[in-house]
């Protein structure tokens, strides 16, 4: 087995593992009722979900509309302009000091509407056949809903062990991001490579940094709430972009890689806007003590 083969078994195994790891910690955290309250009509749950599910996407499909950009970026950008809510963001709120119960919530719903949403945007933007379409539903069903399901299950039956479980999953989860992170580099070096010298990568950071503003405009009055809209919006799910690439569009050059240029480059900026929220948060606990005393 060569090097390449190597690699190539390590990205699809971890891949596919981050997947089944995410859903399955939600699963154990959430019940079916819990996650459907969760879509209750709040001011501010609305507003998040349209701007995750529908001005993120239309604004990514304009942008790949109206500049010159290669037909596999464009269709990186729109899967994960669809895939809305990746679990970084979850921590990435807790770095910010944001409200955890809207980020959990927020997640958890954009966790199913990904079944839907996904297959919904790729029709419009991208139309395909309706092979193309079924294989993206099976494997949104077979790395999203299966897990959630197994996830819920575990829970039914062990709900005094559901957290830690939860907890230690995602931990794996998360170590296991860098292992398709460092993978998926040494398997799309050369490409990668073309992508950060050109200005697609600045496509990639406005998208990010209009995103961040966005969300922190539909969190609502509360800072908390404000900078847990805003992470989540930056931090699509790419891995779920990826399983997708690389079933579905795998033929087609610059998709993966473009998935992946986004998720490395979602990391820094939503980890950075996070330390910059939390200190926000602190100044203003610290003016706000200041006139009290």
């Amino acid at each position: 087995m060569t090097f390449g083969q190597v690699f190539q078994l390590t990205y699809n195994a971890s891949l596919a593992a981050v997947l089944w790891a995410t859903a399955m910690a939600i699963g154990l955290r959430l019940s079916v009722g819990q996650i459907a309250s969760s879509i209750a009509p709040t001011r501010l749950m609305i507003k998040a979900l349209l701007l995750n599910l529908a001005v993120i996407p239309l604004g990514v499909w304009i942008l790949v509309r109206i500049l010159p950009v290669e037909p596999g970026v464009a269709i990186g950008l729109l899967l994960l302009a669809a895939a809305a809510g990746g679990p970084f963001g979850l921590t990435a709120t807790q770095l910010a000091h944001g409200d955890m119960a809207i980020a959990l919530a927020l997640a958890s719903v954009l966790q199913i509407t990904r079944i839907v949403a996904i297959p919904f945007w790729l029709g419009v933007f991208s139309p395909f056949g309706l092979t193309e379409i079924f294989q993206t539903i099976a494997t949104l069903v077979l790395y999203i809903l299966l897990p959630l399901a197994v996830g819920m299950t575990l829970r039914r039956f062990w709900r005094d062990r559901s957290v830690s479980w939860s907890l230690m999953i995602q931990r794996v989860g998360n170590a296991l991001i860098v292992v398709v992170i460092v993978s998926a580099l040494l398997l799309y070096h050369e490409t990668l490579a073309a992508l950060v010298v050109s200005w697609i990568m600045l496509l990639i950071l406005g998208i990010q940094l209009l995103s961040l503003g966005l969300g922190y405009v539909s969190g609502g009055p509360e800072a908390a709430g404000r900078s847990a809209v805003a992470v989540t919006a930056v931090v699509r799910s790419s891995a779920v972009a990826l399983i997708i690439a690389n079933q579905v569009y795998a033929a087609q050059p610059f998709v993966a890689e473009t998935v992946i240029a986004y998720g490395v480059t979602a990391f820094v900026v939503a980890t950075l806007a996070a330390m910059g929220l939390a200190r926000q948060q602190r100044m203003i606990i610290a003016t706000m003590s200041g006139y009290e005393t």
